[in-house]
């Protein structure tokens, strides 16, 4: 277990991510709540971004005064000392939950390959980005101990891979099997190994790439129709709203 998390990891490794299928409902209960449009901001379109923080509340950043008086100025100085306040408290309430390498961004994904994330709107556990800067393996578990305690229902296998995702013929480095709330660590030799895959509707991680590849794909299409950056339609926006104010 030891020497497993010091292996050491690339600047952007690829992380290869499965798991059971779960209910739409269930899913986007998990996207609403760990998206990093909550926590990091979304893409360039600035007109979906602000519809969706005026739909759902979100504290807004002051903007400076366009005239500059002493009234005014100091109306301002005391909004941005509010403003983090203001938005932790935000965040409180919607029971946010941060992670800084397993994430989802379909919100507002300013990413180039569109809207990604290891749960999908669908119910769909799958992912193959890549993750990082230089993440280490404690970092990676710590992630999944965050979702985990939030979402204990969690059944997934997590990959690292020794290459970034448009590299070719990647290797595995350590692997996460995450089972009945336990986290276990796992070496490359047995992600080689067909028992590995049991229970997971793959039989090794070159059909569950092939995988990852088709459903890129799929998502590109789907987007394209609603727009490059956004991946949830308006109106579980709106639902959203509804439930948690």
């Amino acid at each position: 277990m030891n020497k497993l998390l010091k292996t050491s990891l690339p600047k952007w490794p690829q992380c290869v991510i499965v798991g059971n299928k779960l209910e739409p409902e269930q899913a986007l209960e998990i996207i609403r709540r760990t998206d990093t449009f909550f926590s990091h901001g979304g893409g360039n379109n600035k007109q979906w971004n602000e519809q969706v923080e005026h739909i759902l509340q979100i504290p807004q950043d002051p903007k400076r005064p366009l005239e500059e008086n002493q009234e005014s100025w100091e109306a301002y100085v005391k909004a941005l000392e509010e403003h983090p306040g203001a938005k932790a408290n935000w965040c409180d309430s919607w029971g946010l939950v941060e992670t800084e390498y397993i994430y989802n961004s379909w919100i507002s994904s300013a990413y180039i390959g569109g809207p990604c994330g290891w749960c999908h709107p669908d119910g769909t556990i799958l992912f193959g980005e890549n993750i990082g800067k230089w993440p280490s393996v404690q970092d990676v578990i710590e992630d999944w101990e965050i979702l985990l305690k939030a979402f204990p229902f969690l059944v997934v296998t997590c990959v690292l891979m020794d290459r970034e995702h448009c590299e070719s013929d990647p290797k595995p480095l350590v692997a996460l099997k995450i089972r009945d709330k336990k986290i276990k660590l796992v070496g490359p030799e047995k992600v080689e190994n067909p028992e590995f895959w049991e229970g997971t509707g793959f039989q090794d991680l070159t059909e569950v790439q092939k995988e990852i590849q088709t459903n890129q794909r799929g998502i590109e299409d789907f987007t394209l129709d609603v727009s490059r950056e956004i991946g949830l339609p308006l109106e579980v926006i709106e639902r959203w709203a509804k439930v948690t104010h």
